[in-house]
């Protein structure tokens, strides 16, 4: 996914990155305490700053992070136990049927729920552009 982005997706992605995250890619050297709360000028210098290839190595890091992976499995064990409305709601996610079941009114939950999720976000990002 990454190899073939435009730059433009590239920055949408960005933006979605902690800026402290973006201002130590730009200034490694940098005490962790200064970038504890970056400024919004400096999260825009970094974001300038770097070129395709570095933000591309940034991403793939992020998406390849213990971390990441982490918070990943807890959002996917969420959906499926029924925490589908509750995220969706909080994430702005418009999923079918608010995330309940037709039948029953109860929230969807197994794998159904993460595929309503994830159908959720598709529709979301459409009906945004």
């Amino acid at each position: 996914m990454l190899a073939r982005a435009t730059p433009q997706y590239i920055d949408k992605l960005f933006d979605f990155l902690p800026p402290d995250i973006l201002v130590l890619a730009h200034q490694p050297d940098m005490e962790e305490t200064k970038a504890a709360d970056p400024s919004p000028e400096s999260h825009a210098a970094a974001k300038t700053a770097l070129s395709l290839p570095e933000k591309k190595a940034i991403l793939e890091t992020v998406l390849r992070s213990p971390h990441f992976h982490t918070n990943l499995a807890g959002l996917t064990d969420a959906l499926r136990s029924g925490g589908l409305v509750t995220v969706a709601a909080a994430l702005g996610v418009k999923v079918a049927n608010g995330g309940s079941a037709r039948s029953t009114g109860m929230p969807v939950t197994g794998d159904e729920g993460v595929e309503l999720f994830v159908d959720g976000i598709r529709r979301t990002v459409q009906d945004e552009n």
